[in-house]
């Protein structure tokens, strides 16, 4: 293998480091390199100083070295008059830079050294890593990829749908393929994917089937499915095709599952994500919630039942009733209004991949995001609330 190949490793910044200087700070900065090597094979940042939450942004190329390699971060407080005071140290194996290469950084915990484990460190560094696409296509670094990692449990469902009497199909209608899916785990990954955006409640038993049965979310899942997991194009799903899509969704790197996120909801396929297609996610979503809560009120009015004396088509008709009184539609819109203004940070209108993918990875954005969404329709979701109370008092006068 050519030894020009690198890795590339950013060295982005360090937050809560220990102090060490009378002012209460450090002057921290880092020498990383492949473990066991000369020093000469090492690298290091700029100093930074008076500072426990440093800021380097400093990018080195390591050359590409066997796959048993680890790469080792060692964090110093710089002093100028005697030596560097020990900070923190981490290690990363080959394989685990390759799984995370495609995140926008990688948080790791700072800890004492091997041969000190004892000592008292604090913070955490954060790393990002490029590997070249001709390095990646080599036939080491293939074998070295995450591979399938399912239970027995999953891989058992999807062998039932696809082997019979010891003969292996593929699935072809639209009907048959989405409800494998959903017996096989997919449906449910997906759609809690495609709910990232979103507070979204386990899709699973009743509120599956309720989604599944819905010819527009049905022809919306299969579409994905094509798009997404159909990887020869043949029109058709094989079980490594339904295998791969749950291990990736069930298993991936959050990277991985991000970028699958954008793919499923990227409808038309331009590789970019415009308001219309965040909408149509959205009513998605406000579909599952209306199937949830027909199901969670129903089950509410039946456990009380005894009292009031409804008629399973009362109960039916009720629910139906203050399921279309909430405002779905204003707030799908609101939620992809906010979309766009939370994920298009240059503000073309547009939504990139590499846009989603940060703010997917970042634990800190999504929960500003969710609670934005919250603050923004808590008007419409209080009104509903009392609502309900109002349609039940009505439907018990009127019926009862």
């Amino acid at each position: 293998m050519s030894s020009k190949l690198t890795i590339r490793v950013t060295v982005i910044r360090a937050e809560g480091v220990s102090a060490k200087d009378i002012n209460g700070k450090s002057d921290p900065y880092v020498v990383l390199g492949w473990k066991d090597t000369p020093k000469k094979m090492q690298h290091k940042t700029k100093v930074q100083k008076a500072t426990l939450n440093p800021v380097w942004n400093d990018t080195f190329d390591l050359p590409y070295l066997p796959k048993n390699t680890k790469l080792e971060i060692k964090v110093w407080d710089h002093d100028a008059v005697s030596k560097p005071d020990f900070l923190g140290y981490a290690e990363i194996t080959l394989q685990q830079i390759i799984e995370k290469s495609k995140e926008p950084s990688v948080k790791i915990k700072l800890g004492p050294k091997p041969t000190k484990p004892k000592a008292k460190v604090s913070g955490y560094i954060f790393l990002r890593f490029q590997i070249p696409s001709e390095l990646l296509e080599t036939k080491e670094f293939k074998s070295m990829r995450p591979r399938v990692n399912l239970g027995t449990d999953q891989l058992a469902k999807i062998h039932k749908e696809f082997v019979i009497g010891g003969k292996q199909k593929t699935l072809k209608n639209k009907h048959d393929i989405v409800q494998a899916a959903k017996r096989c785990g997919l449906f449910a990954l997906m759609q809690e994917l495609n709910q990232g955006t979103t507070s979204s409640q386990p899709i699973e038993g009743e509120l599956q089937d309720a989604l599944t049965n819905d010819p527009v979310i049905e022809t919306i899942t299969y579409n994905q499915i094509m798009q997404v997991f159909d990887t020869n194009h043949d029109g058709e799903i094989s079980m490594e095709e339904m295998i791969s899509a749950v291990s990736i969704l069930s298993s991936g790197s959050r990277a991985d599952r991000a970028e699958l996120g954008f793919v499923l909801i990227d409808s038309n396929g331009d590789g970019v994500l415009d308001y219309q297609e965040l909408l149509e996610l959205q009513k998605i979503t406000m579909k599952a919630f209306r199937a949830g809560f027909i199901i969670g009120f129903k089950w509410g009015l039946e456990q009380q039942n005894d009292e009031l004396g409804f008629s399973k088509e009362q109960i039916d008709q009720l629910a139906l009733k203050i399921a279309d009184s909430f405002a779905s539609d204003q707030i799908a819109k609101i939620s992809a209004k906010l979309c766009m203004k939370h994920f298009d940070k240059d503000g073309d209108g547009k939504i990139t991949k590499k846009e989603y993918i940060e703010w997917f990875c970042d634990d800190n954005a999504r929960s500003e995001f969710k609670a934005t969404v919250a603050n923004e329709i808590a008007p419409l979701t209080t009104e509903w609330s009392k609502g309900i109370q109002r349609h039940v008092k009505n439907f018990i006068k009127h019926n009862l």
